[in-house]
C-alpha cells in the first residue's frame, strides 16, 4: 500500500485548539470547514485543502504547500510558520510520497531549521538527495551503515545495483531508496509518538478548504 502525505506536526497547545483559526493564520486565507462525512473531492496535495488531526498530544496539519518549501530549500525561512503555530519549541515539516518516490523532513527548533533531509526520484529541479544541518543522533548509525548489493542485480554494474543497508543483521536491511522514509518514521516516533499515515480516520478530523480573502 502506498502513502501520500505531507505536512506539519507539533505538540498540541492553545494555538492549535481552533483548527480554523490555526489554518487561517498559516495560510492567510479564509477557511471553510467541510462536512467530514462527505468532504470529497478533497486532496491536501492541492493548495486549497488542509486536513487537521489530533492524536494524543500531537497535532498533524496535512497540506503539501505548507511543508514543501521547508523541505525543498536549504535556506528556507521557517519564522512565519513558527509564529503562526504559536511559537512551539519544535515542529517538523515532512513528506511521504510513495507514488513519486519523495521522502523528507525538516526539523524546526525555536523557529530555525536545524536539520533537513529530502530524497527524491525523477524530480528535474532537485538532486536525488539534499540535506543540511547536523545529523541527529538516531540518524548517525544509518548514515554510515554497512551495505551489500541486492542479489537480484547480479547482472548489472555495481554503480547501478541497489544497495541494501543494515546495522547488525543483514536480515533487517533496507533498500537505500527507503532510508529517508525509515529515518522519517524514527524521527516522528521519537519526537511525537505518532506516525501520521497510521492515524486512520477519527471523528475529530477537520477537513478545511481555503478561499482567498
Amino acid at each position: 500500500m502506498g502513502y501520500t502525505q505531507g505536512g506539519l506536526i507539533l505538540r498540541r497547545s492553545s494555538a492549535t485548539e481552533d483548527p480554523i483559526a490555526l489554518v487561517e493564520r498559516l495560510t492567510g486565507e479564509r477557511a471553510e470547514e467541510l462536512d467530514r462525512t462527505n468532504p470529497w473531492p478533497f486532496d491536501p496535495r492541492r493548495h486549497n485543502d488542509v486536513l487537521v488531526q489530533f492524536s494524543g498530544d500531537a497535532c498533524v496539519i496535512t497540506n503539501n504547500d505548507l511543508s514543501w518549501p521547508l523541505l525543498e530549500q536549504a535556506d528556507a525561512d521557517a519564522s512565519a510558520l513558527h509564529r503562526a503555530l504559536g511559537s512551539p519549541d519544535l515542529f517538523v515539516a515532512f513528506c511521504r510520497y510513495d507514488s513519486g518516490g519523495s521522502y523528507g523532513y525538516a526539523v524546526v527548533e525555536q523557529g530555525r531549521v536545524v536539520r533537513r533531509r529530502l530524497q527524491t526520484t525523477g524530480v528535474p529541479s532537485l538532486p536525488p538527495l539534499s540535506e543540511s544541518g547536523t545529523p541527529l543522533a538516531f540518524e548517525t548509525p544509518w548514515l554510515s551503515a554497512n551495505f551489500f548489493y541486492d542479489e537480484e542485480d547480479d547482472d548489472v554494474p555495481d554503480d547501478e545495483r541497489e544497495k541494501i543497508l543494515y546495522l547488525d543483521d543483514k536480515d533487517d536491511g533496507i533498500p537505500e531508496y527507503w532510508l529517508t522514509c525509515r529515518l522519517l518514521e524514527m524521527l516522528l516516533e521519537e519526537r511525537f509518538g505518532v506516525v501520521p499515515w497510521d492515524l486512520g480516520s477519527d471523528p475529530h478530523d477537520r477537513f478545511l478548504r481555503m478561499h482567498a480573502r
